[in-house]
């Protein structure tokens, strides 16, 4: 099946020039930066030359088997194009070592965003004139004459592609980046010969957060990515997945491009992949500029009152956009967290569970009476664990001081909240209680944490049985040494961002001080009243 030939459409978007003030300020600043131009209500930010190429590049024909990568600037787009030729060209390593991937992958606009400044400048710095005038000649007679498969690099905002991709199926893959480190990786970018500005980063975050860089605003950029990301086409995906979680990402990816990965290809790929030989590779960096450094969070650009100014500005983009799940990774989360965490675990699921062939393993804080009622039809297991609310309530506070919830007052006022059941998953006594009537189901198995910790072999055995694995005796001590505390708050895969596992204490905390404790043990006595629940241990 070729392109699908109709009648064109008009680019539905409106034009507005800058202002002569607003025009010459920028170009003062981005002194090789083409004239600028705001397009449709968002006021995207885009060169002037783009009023003359919307039509074209909104009605170009796109066939089936295109695959488009879609990106803000700065956020992951080399590295991408790379996976995707790769996966799609199976791992031709030798082409893509020796093939520029400027011509396997082109970009379509990258016309349109050298001005005939930077172009000279450009081509004598290379010493390389044709080739570089080559890369900045439009392309779409190249693409129409193209007889293999085509893919297709892009910063426009998804409305502004050839309306035609979804009609015929063509793959869009949208990768978004948490702001702070798009920013600072745009701003080192810009300063090369393309751009050349020429201030200092605190006044180029200025231009960032105003919408007044290239491809701006970045939040309705994000958002026009995610809106689409149910879509059967569209791929969207964080670029913090693909730093933190690459096996898994790549698996992914190649599951949405038809071409699935082998396990015996996973570690050529990831080794091609690897930032620093990525870097090293002349057909991939081109220029040595299109990769630098690649990290999420730790950038030393921003701090102090640029930090300030960008949470503000974080928080007020989350608000008013359809992205929220972009908190997960700004950098007032990633920057306290060292950033080490799987994305991934924040996506959502539902779609990912359905799919799933393999048994599958689900985590949930709801009460009994809120889970699938077809559960118990057709005997999927339930493990209930259950601990008492003393170190609940303590463990559940310092856990809330973290940047998800930022709690920020003392334990005592804390402790008010947890037994006027106002935290998450409150009340507390009712989901406990809800767990423990429960307990004599065939595929129910109710734990205390307590025994867990006290007699963590026999209630492993126990574990086992319920779950029809029963453990031989030679199994225990390693699966005991994987299990110690200690060990576990080490383990990276188990305790992300060292938010997960704490301390893992019964009782002996010191929050706990004799006047909360006996608050609790007041409010434990009335709740219980009813109730043959009982603790293994006392509380304390």
């Amino acid at each position: 099946m070729g392109e699908i030939r109709s009648k064109n459409l008009n680019f539905p978007f409106d034009f507005k020039e800058l202002d002569d003030d607003l025009q010459e300020e920028v170009s003062l600043k981005f002194p090789n930066q083409p004239e600028m131009i705001f397009v449709g209500p968002e006021k995207w930010f885009l060169p002037k030359s783009f009023k003359d190429y919307a039509n074209i590049i909104y009605n170009f024909d796109v066939r089936p088997s295109d695959v488009f990568v879609c990106t803000f600037p700065r956020s992951g787009t080399t590295w991408t194009q790379e996976m995707v030729w790769l996966i799609c060209n199976d791992l031709d390593y030798n082409t893509a070592k020796q093939v520029a991937l400027t011509k396997r992958f082109p970009y379509i606009e990258n016309h349109l965003v050298t001005s005939e400044k930077a172009a000279k400048e450009m081509s004598h710095i290379s010493g390389n004139i044709k080739n570089l005038e080559n890369v900045f000649a439009p392309i779409y007679d190249v693409l129409e004459s193209q007889t293999t498969q085509r893919f297709i690099k892009t910063h426009l905002p998804i409305e502004f592609l050839p309306w035609k991709i979804k009609q015929v199926g063509a793959k869009v893959v949208y990768v978004a980046r948490n702001p702070k480190d798009a920013a600072v990786s745009f701003f080192h970018f810009q300063q090369n010969p393309w751009f050349r500005y020429n201030e200092n980063f605190e006044h180029y975050a200025e231009y960032f957060m105003k919408d007044l860089v290239m491809y701006s605003p970045y939040w309705d950029h994000v958002a026009s990515g995610w809106k689409h990301k149910d879509d059967q086409n569209v791929h969207f995906v964080f670029y913090e997945n693909f730093k933190l979680n690459m096996k898994q990402s790549l698996i992914n990816l190649a599951e949405f491009l038809g071409k699935p990965l082998k396990d015996e290809d996973l570690p050529g790929l990831m080794k091609h992949l690897d930032f620093e030989n990525a870097k090293k590779n002349p057909a991939f960096n081109f220029g040595n500029i299109m990769l630098r450094q690649g990290s999420v969070g730790g950038n030393s650009e921003i701090s102090g009152e640029v930090e300030r100014k960008f949470d503000e500005w974080i928080e007020q983009g989350l608000k008013t956009s359809a992205t929220r799940e972009m908190a997960i990774i700004n950098k007032k989360f990633l920057s306290e967290t060292n950033a080490e965490i799987d994305i991934q675990t924040y996506d959502p699921i539902d779609k990912v569970l359905e799919a799933q062939t393999t048994q599958r393993f689900i985590k949930i804080h709801l009460p009994m009476q809120f889970l699938l009622w077809k559960i118990k039809e057709v005997g999927a297991k339930v493990v209930y664990v259950a601990r008492n609310p003393k170190d609940v309530a303590v463990s559940y506070f310092h856990f809330e001081k973290n940047p998800i919830f930022a709690y920020n007052g003392d334990f005592e006022t804390y402790s008010d909240f947890f037994m006027n059941d106002q935290v998450i998953y409150a009340p507390y006594w009712k989901h406990v209680l809800d767990g423990w009537k429960h307990r004599h189901e065939s595929n129910f198995h109710f734990m205390f944490y307590e025994d867990l910790k006290l007699n963590t072999e026999e209630s492993l055995r126990k574990l086992s049985k319920f779950l029809e694995k029963p453990l031989k005796d030679e199994d225990l001590p390693k699966l005991l040494d994987h299990l110690n505390f200690d060990n576990a708050k080490e383990n990276l895969a188990v305790n992300a961002v060292n938010l997960m596992l704490r301390k893992g204490c019964i009782g002996g905390n010191s929050e706990m001080t004799e006047e909360i404790s006996a608050n609790f043990d007041k409010w434990t006595e009335e709740n219980l009243r009813e109730s043959d629940l009982k603790f293994p241990v006392k509380f304390t």
